[in-house]
């Protein structure tokens, strides 16, 4: 006969399970088989949780007799020779299974340099620096008494944002932070919505040792060449410029990019009419846009000035757009009061904000202020930053903001160019670079070629002043213009004809 049927519940054998009662001893004490047990089981949950469990509980068992053997192991010594100085020393077996022996190295040649606070050997810059961070992680006084006076020493003599930046978080100096600000759990977008979008990560000398060893790379055509790319959408292999960075650059090839921006464009006008929402190139029959001005100067700049005479009837503006730029003239009249509403502290139109407050454009504006002789701030704050430190230089001389001279004109365009500001009283134009003047900016410029263009331009602008008895001063945007001595030292060198 079997044995009797078992009176055990659900909830027992829930109790059981939960409990870690290894499984043929709870058979037993529920009073049923090991089989019956088990198949209950694993319909209550599952053949997996059951393996699962019976891992568990094996794993435990073999810790604890481990744990019970381990104050009776005994390892025999095994002799291994220190590889920088050949010393044999005895270790002990369970030691030797885990090294490489051929890098074994005995405790008097581990370390290279002592500890200059508390004396412990280290090994290495690596090895000093590990154990000074410990020291400052346990919060040791003496250690970090050490590492601020080594800090001072090393940064003695030099200027905060020329030579090194300080971190916000914790006052660590270095000429690079960009590394540093994930030890504080931040990006740098995070790190700079902190503590301010203007905030630089490297000094002036980073920055301009980077720039320094990119026109080197460039020199030596290690930048040069093509490399193969998959396209994320189709999987095509592509050439694409060595310079092409994954996590910067769009990675599509010529179809995939074309396909995206026919998509995009048809999105954005969707539910829209012409010429009511936009208006189509007549010369290339794509591009559709509510002014196509800045299109026609880029893309056909042979029609510059005579796209409606070529195409008769063709708009350069959609009905609904407030864009009146290369289109027909528009007819408003504004006065000094019609402009006072949209000046700053200092008297000075806000282009922008007035266009968008008059529905017209900002040409319009920029007219009317120069028919006013009003001064207007439509252009970089960082312009205006050294147009008022070199007005201050020169005993707070006056200054047109975006002045232009007639004979100075764009040789392909023919439209004026214009200067960041001039000194009447000095003879003098100041032009403010940033960066994207000195080195190739996807922000700011298309292509390459295009850059190459605008630093052209720049070359001309200044050479077509200097022509017309005209000082030209260039400040980058790396030079300290906010300190008065070293602009007072350009200024002196610009009327010695020595610098620009």
């Amino acid at each position: 006969m079997g044995r009797p049927a078992s009176k055990a519940t659900d909830a027992d054998l829930v109790t059981a399970w939960e409990s870690g009662e290894p499984f043929k001893a709870a058979a037993s004490r529920l009073g049923m088989s090991p089989n019956t047990l088990r198949d209950r089981w694993k319909g209550m949950y599952g053949e997996d949780a059951f393996a699962e469990r019976g891992r568990r509980l094996q794993a435990a068992a073999a810790s604890a007799v481990a744990r019970s053997l381990a104050p009776n192991r005994t390892y025999r010594d095994v002799d291994v020779p220190c590889s920088a100085c050949g010393v044999v020393v005895p270790v002990k077996a369970n030691r030797v299974a885990h090294m490489d022996r051929a890098a074994f190295v005995c405790d008097g040649c581990r370390g290279d340099r002592d500890c200059p606070v508390c004396s412990l050997r280290v090994d290495g810059e690596r090895g000093m620096s590990t154990h000074l961070r410990h020291r400052r992680e346990a919060g040791d006084v003496a250690h970090i008494a050490y590492e601020r006076e080594q800090e001072d020493s090393a940064f003695e003599g030099q200027v905060e944002g020329l030579d090194y930046v300080v971190c916000r978080e914790c006052g660590l100096r270095s000429s690079n932070l960009s590394g540093h600000v994930r030890v504080h759990g931040l990006t740098v977008d995070e790190y700079r919505a902190r503590h301010g979008a203007d905030l630089v990560l490297r000094s002036s000398a980073e920055r301009e040792s980077i720039r320094v060893a990119a026109r080197r790379a460039h020199a030596d055509g290690r930048h040069a060449g093509t490399k193969v790319v998959l396209c994320p959408e189709c999987d095509a292999a592509w050439d694409a410029p060595k310079s092409l960075a994954v996590t910067v650059h769009d990675l599509r090839c010529a179809v995939c990019r074309a396909l995206g921006d026919i998509a995009e464009d048809a999105a954005r006008w969707e539910g829209m009419s012409e010429p009511s929402d936009y208006v189509t190139c007549r010369a290339c029959g794509v591009y559709r846009a509510e002014n196509l001005t800045s299109h026609i100067q880029n893309a056909h700049p042979h029609l510059v000035g005579g796209y409606t005479s070529r195409f008769p009837g063709a708009l350069v503006n959609a009905q609904q757009s407030g864009s009146r730029v290369g289109g027909s003239g528009q007819t408003i009249h504004i006065t000094r009061d019609d402009l006072v509403p949209f000046m700053d502290t200092q008297g000075r139109v806000e282009v922008a904000k007035a266009a968008h407050g008059m529905s017209c454009s900002w040409l319009t504006v920029l007219r009317a202020c120069r028919r006013l002789n009003l001064p207007t701030r439509n252009r970089l704050a960082f312009q205006k930053r050294v147009l008022d430190a070199v007005s201050e230089v020169l005993g707070g001389a006056g200054y047109a903001w975006e002045w232009s001279h007639d004979e100075v004109r764009n040789p392909r365009t023919g439209y004026r160019l214009y200067y960041d500001g001039m000194f009447p009283s000095h003879g003098l134009i100041v032009e403010a670079h940033g960066e994207q003047h000195y080195r190739y900016t996807p922000g700011w410029h298309r292509t390459e070629s295009e850059f190459d263009e605008r630093v052209a331009l720049d070359a001309h602008k200044v050479d077509a002043a200097e022509r017309l008895g005209y000082r030209v001063l260039v400040i980058r945007y790396d030079e300290p213009f906010t300190d008065a001595s070293y602009l007072a030292g350009r200024l002196y060198g610009l009327r010695q004809g020595r610098t620009r």
